[in-house]
């Protein structure tokens, strides 16, 4: 599949933690929620030129949960392995016989495929991507000399405990790369927040550092129109939809950035002060402070046959949060996740009665 198009790509370095240190590798990153709602994680790694790679990778994440990892019956039957690389020797189109070692590679200098066919299968053919961040020529390296790593290097290896991914160069020894070494690519379901990265070679030993990757997500207890179990919402609506974040021991409302708050991918109502429209308040009398979030209900973008919406953001020190609460759109009285005449009809017999459709017989569909 080509790379879904995304809206928005933020980049990121990553700083070495030897700040002191010169000609070290590094790393960045761009990143984008998808229309799916998973994140894609687009991986620079570049080279110093003091000396060459041994391994580079990410670790402090959940990396069994990496969505493009190959399935069972790609790489000789093995999961746990990134096949979504590019670097010089791929984007120089391989011999046959390497191109096992590579997830995608270039047959004429510009575009690439991911490997699958008769000859030596290795994914399917629906994995086929284009590298659309990097030209084949932005890559270093030299051509078909296995022993200049790290140009030869294997797809990444998910670790038995799933908690990191590393990539391995093929032979150990060669010249040192001072550039664009290769590329990676993570699907994943998480949001950015800090993780770790580190690349171990010869002359430089161990660089490390933190970068923004799939960090884990705190679930946080979310309240839509609190005190309503229903959670009814009109489509016409012309009001706010008022949301609880509710406060723990283990969550400090406080801590949460207001800035990243998105329900169903939308902010918060913005105040005519600049200001979103937030407060903090107790509202189920635990003596914990709660987080109160207005929404305008024609922003958020809510269809027939939605029954849930989920909040996502991310805490001042970078950890994800996500939360999510069903609701219940009216005037849809038979229950069938569609507006139509069916439940015109109905709410004209039924106007004013209660219990009609649901709990709070709002028959006349005001919210």
């Amino acid at each position: 599949m080509k790379q879904l198009t995304t809206c928005a790509l933020v980049l990121v370095i990553a700083m070495a933690s030897q700040a002191e240190a010169t000609n070290v590798p590094y790393m960045e990153v761009q990143y984008d929620q998808l229309p799916d709602g998973n994140w894609e994680y687009i991986y620079d790694v570049y080279g110093g030129g003091s000396s060459w790679f041994v391994n580079v990778g990410l670790s402090g994440f959940d990396a069994s949960a990496i969505i493009n990892q190959a399935p069972a019956q790609s790489y000789g039957g093995h999961t746990g392995t990134l096949l979504q690389k590019w670097d010089y020797i791929a984007a120089n189109n391989p011999a046959t016989y390497e191109r096992y070692v590579y997830g995608s590679y270039s047959t004429d200098g510009a575009t690439w495929t991911l490997l699958s066919d008769s000859d030596t299968p290795v994914g399917p053919k629906d994995w086929t991507i284009d590298n659309t961040w990097h030209a084949p020529s932005e890559y270093v390296g030299a051509p078909y000399v296995i022993w200049v790593v790290p140009s030869m290097l294997y797809p990444g290896q998910i670790a038995g405990d799933g908690q990191s991914l590393i990539f391995k160069a093929r032979q150990v020894g060669g010249a040192a790369l001072d550039g664009l070494i290769f590329t990676f690519r993570i699907l994943h379901p998480n949001s950015p927040a800090p993780i770790n990265w580190s690349s171990y070679s010869y002359l430089s030993s161990t660089t490390t550092g933190t970068i923004l990757g799939p960090a884990e997500i705190v679930s946080v207890s979310l309240d839509i129109k609190p005190g309503s179990d229903a959670n009814s919402v009109n489509l016409k609506s012309m009001g706010l939809l008022p949301v609880v974040v509710y406060g723990s021991e283990e969550l400090d409302v406080t801590e949460i950035s207001l800035d990243t708050l998105l329900l169903n991918g939308v902010g918060p109502r913005l105040m005519p002060d600049g200001s979103w429209h937030v407060s903090f308040e107790d509202v189920d009398g635990d003596l914990l402070l709660d987080l109160v979030i207005h929404f305008e209900m024609q922003a958020l973008g809510i269809e027939p046959g939605m029954t849930d919406l989920t909040l996502t953001g991310l805490l001042m020190d970078g950890t994800g949060l996500q939360g999510a609460d069903a609701i219940r759109i009216v005037p849809d009285f038979n229950g069938d996740l569609m507006v139509n005449a069916t439940d015109l009809a109905i709410m004209k017999h039924s106007y004013g009665a209660a219990g009609v459709g649901f709990e709070l017989g709002d028959a006349n569909a005001d919210g």
